[in-house]
């Protein structure tokens, strides 16, 4: 007689099973240390991959790379959404590119490559387009502007044969070559009048974690709960804002920020206590969590556990909405939420945003904020850009589609749209590439003496 199954397998066995990729790791590192010794060792990771901690596994690395395929990989992350318009098709989403350059970044401490670059049509997305004439440059301008030390393109040929041979590459499958060669040819030509070798600097850290990752991925509780998802939304609202922003690991020193930013922090266990007084001492932070144990239990006190000692709130029960969605009032305007909500006790914390039905939203105890909810793009923009004000932090809302980074005495400005941008800049400035109109999938590169 077959038992019907009414509920998913235990999830307390779900996550030592992510834990394990380090040690296989590990031993083939020091297999080629040993038989050959001398050379730098790395590892091509994947955007929007969590099914390892890169960043335990990278400590066995010398540096970090990953494999940048914008235009799949746009595609891929709306449909998750259940997004089906894609303005970015032929050139992908800006801040989708740039996430995971600064995160691998992070994993590689500092140090990272592009491993594989899009230069043409690939053969796995769910379909396939050309590239925008100029988006290979401007890829290529992209990876270096957010540090990159290499970008290497895959692939040189197109191969033509096996799996791969509708994935297309610099050259033509007779050597001819594609549009995208002759834009590395140009890359090439310009990177020899501008030294960028100085590191990426913050004033913006996020905290990102792949055991919340886990958590949310073994039970999220609703349609829609997606930690990656979670973060792009605080990560695209600070680059909407022209800030900088290093992506780094819990635990991890925090000092010289000012502002903390954390999406969500599922499990605080062990040294998380002192991770919790690491954020204590920065300016401005926005703790947002599920609470678990490291055995995937719900702590006898309830959440947000070890962050009441920086926030203290209670959360008494949470809800994901589905299809249904809440009001939130803010500083004089609404702004809708979905996909989740807390029931929060503020206890001795100031409330300074509730939901329409009454129920609290915005939690604040000195320099400490706590979201209870699923805040959308537009609402993170406006919340960062005034408390970045209030913080010190500059900041500069940039038109759709168009982003700036910095990095050394370079400010690098692309544009990721059809139409060109005139974009407004600082008077005295140097201009050492590019034009203050900048054409469809171009940039501009300026550099500042003083800031």
């Amino acid at each position: 007689m077959r038992t019907p199954r009414v509920e998913s397998a235990t999830p307390v066995g779900a996550l030592p099973v992510r834990v394990a990729n380090r040690e296989f790791n590990k031993l083939q590192v020091e297999i080629i240390r040993e038989y050959s010794p001398g050379r730098f060792i790395t590892h091509n990771f994947m955007s929007g991959f969590t099914d390892f901690d890169h960043y335990k596994l990278s400590k066995d690395l010398d540096f970090a790379t990953w494999d940048n395929y914008p235009l799949g990989h746009t595609l891929v992350f709306l449909r998750m959404k259940g997004e089906t318009k894609n303005p970015f098709d032929r050139v992908g989403h800006p801040d989708i590119i740039s996430f995971s350059h600064d995160l691998y970044r992070g994993v590689g401490r500092g140090r990272f490559w592009v491993m594989e670059q899009q230069a043409g049509p690939v053969n796995w997305a769910p379909y396939n387009l050309w590239p925008a004439k100029g988006a290979v440059r401007l890829w290529t301008w992209q990876a270096f502007a957010h540090g990159a030390e290499v970008v290497s393109y895959f692939r040189w040929r197109q191969a033509p044969f096996a799996q791969e041979q509708m994935h297309s590459g610099l050259l033509a499958p007779d050597s001819a070559p594609y549009p995208g060669y002759h834009e590395v040819k140009q890359v090439f030509e310009e990177l020899k009048n501008i030294d960028i070798n100085e590191p990426v600097e913050s004033e913006v850290a996020l905290v990102f974690d792949y055991e919340t990752a886990w958590v949310f991925s073994i039970q999220p509780h609703g349609e829609g709960v997606n930690y990656i998802d979670l973060v792009f939304r605080f990560y695209s609202a600070l680059r909407r804002l022209g800030l900088n922003v290093d992506i780094v690991p819990p635990g991890s020193s925090l000092d010289g920020y000012k502002m903390i930013v954390v999406p969500s922090l599922a499990i605080v266990e062990g040294g998380g206590s002192g991770h919790v007084q690491k954020i204590r001492r920065s300016s401005r932070t926005w703790p947002k969590k599920r609470k678990k144990t490291e055995t995937f239990q719900i702590p006898p006190e309830m959440p947000p556990g070890l962050l009441k000692e920086i926030i203290p709130v209670e959360v008494r029960q949470v809800e994901s909405l589905g299809d249904n969605v809440e009001t939130l009032v803010w500083n004089g305007k609404e702004y809708p939420v979905s996909i989740w909500r807390e029931d929060v006790d503020p206890t001795i914390t100031e409330v300074i945003a509730r939901f329409k039905d009454g129920f609290g939203a915005i939690f604040r105890k000195e320099n400490v904020f706590y979201l209870a909810f699923w805040p959308n793009g537009d609402f993170l923009v406006d919340f960062f850009e005034a408390l970045s004000k209030e913080s010190g932090i500059e900041t500069k809302r940039m038109p759709e589609g168009v982003r700036i980074q910095r990095r050394g005495e370079y400010v690098f400005s692309f544009n990721f749209t059809s139409e060109e941008v005139d974009l407004e800049i600082p008077t005295k400035v140097q201009i050492v590439l590019g034009d203050q109109k900048i054409p469809p999938y171009g940039l501009l590169i300026w550099k500042e003496n003083e800031r």
